[in-house]
């Protein structure tokens, strides 16, 4: 927009990068490539049928360790030893298993040593042996949609695979409160900043999580020293569609402007077959008997 050896001025920044994040932002509606895809896990809760998702929420995380007690511990106790302390860092925020299925969450109090974990809060009741211990440092950021999920159980080592409903779908589940062994079935309400993520039925035990892939936001560009939160085969496409984006608004001329628009959709294209995940086809010939 500018020729060769001119400087923005401090609005033309500002009216760049406002087309940029509206660029940024509109990109979101024409699908999500595989680099913003992202795994989180919603910990063991008990007594509830819901989660908040986000920064400010609750037990859910991208990064996430589970372990065990190597020995039982008492109501009461400020020390636990586990099989391992591998990825747990002083502050992390840790649920200790109880004997009566619900989870102690609090968090950790100073580096772990040896194989103890010092804990910032009194467990409620005892734990007993090989019960399971949860930590991660922090929450994860508020999906703009979950995409899959499935209940792993560390106990048994397996996947199951858990079906996403509508909004519909969860208003009719008469029961709410029903408890299981896994969950199956989970809604989410992605709301503005942060979101609820609803599953039925309830969890009983420690024994498994809610393990989801989801879309996540793409930050904005509030300042100069900002990164572009796109990988590098990105960086053309970007670049052509803010130029598109603000031609109207610097007078680009008509036939210009269409070379631009062209231009940036040609790129938009090339980098998103980048970004697609591929599977095989499976083509199985229909039997008609006669």
């Amino acid at each position: 927009m500018l020729r060769e050896g001119v400087s923005a001025s401090a609005n033309q920044l500002t009216t760049g990068a406002l087309a940029l994040n509206t660029w940024i932002k509109s990109a979101h509606t024409d699908g999500m490539p595989l680099w913003a895809i992202r795994e989180g896990a919603v910990l063991p809760i008990a007594a509830t049928n819901s989660v908040t998702l986000g920064p400010s929420g609750g037990h859910a995380a991208t990064t996430w360790v589970e372990t065990q007690l190597s020995a039982a511990a008492s109501s009461g106790a400020t020390t636990i030893t586990v099989d391992s302390i591998t990825g747990i860092s002083a502050s992390d925020n840790i649920g200790v298993e109880l004997n009566d299925g619900t989870i102690d969450y609090t968090t950790v109090n100073g580096a772990p040593s040896g194989t103890t974990i010092t804990l910032t809060a009194a467990l409620d009741s005892a734990a007993a042996i090989d019960s399971h211990v949860y930590t991660y440092t922090t929450k994860t950021v508020r999906p703009l949609k979950i995409i899959q999920a499935s209940w792993f159980d560390y106990d048994d080592d397996v996947y199951t695979p858990i079906n996403i409903i509508s909004r519909d779908e969860w208003i009719r589940i008469t029961d709410k409160e029903v408890e299981g062994e896994k969950v199956n079935q989970i809604y989410y309400d992605p709301q503005l900043t942060r979101g609820t993520l609803y599953f039925y039925p309830r969890m009983i035990n420690g024994d498994g999580i809610i393990r989801f892939w989801f879309r996540r936001p793409i930050e904005d560009m509030d300042a100069a020293g900002d990164t572009l939160d796109y990988p590098q085969e990105w960086e053309s496409a970007v670049l052509w569609s803010l130029a598109a984006s603000m031609g109207y608004e610097f007078g680009v001329p008509e036939r210009k402007q269409t070379m631009l628009e062209n231009k940036a959709a040609m790129e938009v294209m090339k980098a998103g077959e980048m970004g697609q995940e591929e599977g095989s086809i499976y083509l199985i010939p229909e039997r008609r008997s006669r």
